[in-house]
């Protein structure tokens, strides 16, 4: 590797006699330098011709010596490399397919009156896609979208998720908004990793909509008949017999605590009315008890809707229940 030749100093044998004059001069105002053959010139002389010497041979220090010589003051030298730089891409208008732009595709400074443009290439391929934020989002969650003309807001774009009702009428409900004014009005800011400050943007998230209405559509949707997992009432222990009410009450107690919404029918009813009232409330699950499933620790499940019972040992129907009983997402 051939260095540039070094200039450490350059000063010559007179600039350093006249250094030196002024420096005595400056300490010694008394000297004069009118004669020539004066002791104190000749000294001064001597001295700049060393000076002169050492600067001449450290401006030519061999090539390994000055490598070293960088690596004691900390630089570093690397081999030569092509420079390397970010770009960024402008659509001049919003493109309906994505934009390819090839590997080694050419791109350049500006040109001024001084200064020639510096041309680059790039080195792999780019994809310019749909910077909205509806693509953005729901690529991201994978989820198609249409797009809804005339209901977006002034102050930025938004997703809007839309429900279709048991009768096919269509529900705006959840809504996911982003706002560039309010932060704006709120002379909100945030501090940057680069300690500068600057102005964020809201996110206004609305999960359900209205939570009344989000309510009235699952109603209707599942006509009252909720599954497992979303009813208010998942169980209800009903007795045949009075003597088995410390049984129901052992069973809603058993249920209750393996996390399910339990309740106890220990009326005068008989079991019919009871099985034919909760039914009509719609509750999923019945658990018939008499005095034969209290002495074998035993319940009759009755499913919604369904005219068979299934016998079953109490921890093997607490177990299945409490696993239908599981939200799907945590599933």
């Amino acid at each position: 590797m051939v260095l540039p030749a070094p200039n450490l100093d350059d000063r010559h044998f007179q600039d350093l006699v006249d250094d030196a004059k002024r420096l005595v001069q400056q300490r010694c105002p008394e000297w004069t330098d009118h004669n020539v053959s004066d002791p104190g010139v000749t000294l001064i002389e001597a001295f700049a011709q060393m000076v002169d010497q050492l600067i001449y041979r450290l401006n030519r220090v061999p090539d390994r010596n000055y490598i070293k010589f960088l690596e004691l003051i900390g630089v570093e030298l690397r081999p030569p490399a092509a420079a390397r730089g970010r770009v960024t891409f402008w659509l001049s208008a919003p493109q309906p397919q994505t934009v390819v732009v090839r590997a080694e595709t050419e791109v350049a400074t500006p040109r001024t009156d001084v200064q020639a443009p510096i041309v680059f290439t790039t080195t792999g391929r780019l994809d310019i896609v749909d910077c909205s934020l509806s693509f953005a989002a729901c690529a991201a969650a994978g989820l198609s979208y249409t797009l809804n003309p005339g209901e977006g807001a002034f102050y930025g774009p938004k997703l809007e998720f839309v429900l279709r009702d048991a009768i096919g009428r269509d529900w705006q409900c959840g809504t996911m908004q982003v706002d560039y004014v309010l932060p704006e009005r709120l002379d909100a800011e945030y501090v940057t990793a680069e300690s500068t400050r600057a102005r964020p943007v809201m996110l206004h998230r609305a999960i359900l909509g209205s939570f009344e209405r989000f309510l009235g559509i699952l109603i209707e949707q599942y006509a009252g008949r909720f599954p497992l997992w979303l009813a208010p009432v998942q169980a209800v222990v009903a007795t045949i017999v009075s003597d088995a009410d410390d049984y129901a009450h052992e069973v809603a107690a058993a249920l209750k605590a393996a996390g399910l919404a339990v309740e106890t029918d220990v009326s005068n009813q008989k079991i019919n009315a009871k099985i034919r009232d909760h039914s009509l409330h719609h509750v999923p699950n019945i658990l018939v008890v008499g005095r034969k499933e209290a002495e074998d620790r035993t319940v009759a499940l009755r499913r919604l809707g369904g005219a068979a019972q299934e016998i079953l040992p109490l921890s093997d129907a607490i177990a299945a229940l409490k696993r239908e009983a599981i939200p799907p997402d945590l599933a």
